[in-house]
């Protein structure tokens, strides 16, 4: 289960189940997490073998709706993830 709440500073964390027990991620940090096992699917569906390493370069699209501030959430779970976009 995931709940959204609110922390200290008003800002939007997600407590869900990890690694067996309730821990808060801001939703740039889950995105990140999203983001870093593409990046994993993406190397392994190359086949460069072991040692390569994975695509750092990446283009994300966001729905035109989307506000400065989700925008920007984006690109910072990108930087997280260790992703060039």
């Amino acid at each position: 289960t995931t709940k959204i709440e609110g922390d200290e500073n008003n800002n939007t964390m997600a407590t869900v189940s990890y690694a067996n027990k309730p821990t808060s991620f801001k939703p740039e940090t889950l995105y990140s997490m999203i983001l870093k096992r593409m990046q994993e699917i993406a190397k392994d569906s190359l086949d460069q073998g072991e040692d390569a390493d994975a695509p750092d370069e990446c283009v994300i699209t966001v729905p035109s709706y989307f506000t400065h501030r989700q925008r920007k959430a984006v690109l910072d779970a990108s930087q997280i993830a260790g992703l060039n976009c």
